[in-house]
């Protein structure tokens, strides 16, 4: 399974991604309380689920796909955009803070080679 796990240190909140067993889960959340970490919170990350922004954030530079209005009232688009270090998100070319969900992207097919 694919989880993040968002934790809270003196710096602020650090997003980490893992993939493994729901035991390599435990070890990883006990590992993070041992380093000083806080408020530890694992999600499991399923494809197709949108995850809200106030739930969890995904990790910096990660490409996503987000859920966003234009302008304010506008019902949600469906982009490209990932979140960059200062806390804005990138979609298209353009600076946003009003990204409201976002999903993982999906695996590229596999295709034979010839």
């Amino acid at each position: 399974m694919k989880y993040l796990v968002m934790a809270d240190n003196e710096s602020g909140t650090t997003t980490f991604s893992m993939e493994g067993t729901e035991h390599e889960l435990r070890d990883f959340v006990a590992f993070l309380e041992y380093k000083g970490y806080r408020n530890v919170r694992p999600i499991e990350v399923v494809f197709g689920e949108w995850i809200s922004t106030e739930t969890c954030l995904p990790e910096f530079g990660k490409r996503v796909i987000v859920a966003r209005p234009y302008e304010k009232g506008e019902p949600l688009r469906v982009e490209q955009g990932y979140l960059d270090v200062s806390g804005w998100w990138r979609v298209y070319g353009t600076n946003c803070k009003r990204v409201r969900y976002w999903m993982p992207m999906p695996e590229p097919p596999e295709e034979e080679v010839k």
